[in-house]
């Protein structure tokens, strides 16, 4: 309550930087809730405020900053965004509230939006945003693109996987990146069975996505083996990268990993004894002359 706002102000950020979203603290919402609502509270300050309630980890606290996502002023816009995804709850209003910003003016809060859907974006949004990337124009693809990745991760729907191989024939480098990403995020069959296709796809940056995302994932050792002999290096030095991060150890993946140290591509040995590394960290047996 100082008079002096940047006092109050800084009292604010120490408040947020004591805050921990874990903990679920409402107290600050009913303090601050009249301050942040009110128009003569200057910006810096009701962005300081913005933050706090962003680390309390109250429900109470989305509900009001959803009250100000609309608010004028790109950079507060960008702040509630933020504010509500460190609060890391996910909630049907929350995917709504996000996908309009999709649609702002300012490609900041575009921006923000979208690693926002990525990071708490619901099953509502996984399969709006499936839509508005088969009709998006080129430059809203990426902010599209990086939303869906996470939210349909975090959906677990597998029945998604054809829809996002459906949108891959028109997409750009980026993007297809970031489709390939959302089929590695997804556990199921057919998720897996997109990315064994992919695997063998013409495009080389198509099979090095496949290598980077089949990392840790069950039953991928079959078609990182064979992206571990592929003919270009990027593919080879993501594929035994992946083979060290294997849910399941094997003789065969030894062995590739063991030719991978002679390989003419100084990336692809790198990776190769950083794989090794890793496994004889868990424990592996490490093939001979390793």
């Amino acid at each position: 309550d100082a008079p002096d706002p940047d006092v109050r102000r800084v009292v604010v950020e120490a408040a947020a930087s004591l805050a921990v979203p874990a903990r679920r603290d409402g107290r600050a919402v009913d303090v601050v809730r009249a301050r942040v609502l009110a128009h003569k509270t200057p910006l810096g300050e009701r962005m300081a405020l913005v933050r706090l309630l962003g680390s309390t980890g109250s429900e109470r606290a989305s509900a009001l900053l959803l009250s100000l996502i609309t608010r004028p002023g790109v950079a507060l816009r960008v702040a509630v965004i933020e504010a509500l995804t460190r609060l890391g709850a996910s909630s049907e209003k929350l995917d709504v509230a996000l996908l309009s910003a999709l649609d702002d003016n300012a490609a900041e809060v575009r921006m923000a939006a979208a690693h926002a859907l990525a990071r708490v974006g619901g099953a509502k949004a996984s399969a709006e945003l499936l839509l508005r990337l088969r009709d998006a124009g080129r430059q809203d693809r990426l902010a599209l693109g990086i939303a869906v990745s996470g939210a349909v991760a975090r959906s677990e729907r597998d029945e998604l996987a054809p829809r996002i191989v459906a949108l891959l024939g028109p997409a750009s480098s980026a993007t297809r990146d970031a489709l390939i990403e959302s089929l590695g995020r997804l556990s199921g069959p057919r998720a897996l069975a997109a990315l064994n296709r992919l695997a063998e796809n013409v495009d080389p940056n198509d099979r090095r996505k496949v290598a980077e995302v089949l990392g840790g994932r069950a039953k991928a050792e079959a078609p990182l083996l064979r992206l571990a002999r592929d003919p270009q290096g990027a593919v080879r030095a993501n594929a035994v990268w992946s083979l060290g991060s294997a849910t399941r150890w094997s003789a065969k993946a030894a062995k590739a990993l063991r030719h991978a140290l002679d390989d003419t591509d100084s990336m692809v040995k790198a990776n190769a004894a950083a794989a090794l590394s890793r496994l004889a960290l868990r424990g592996a047996e490490l093939p001979d002359g390793v």
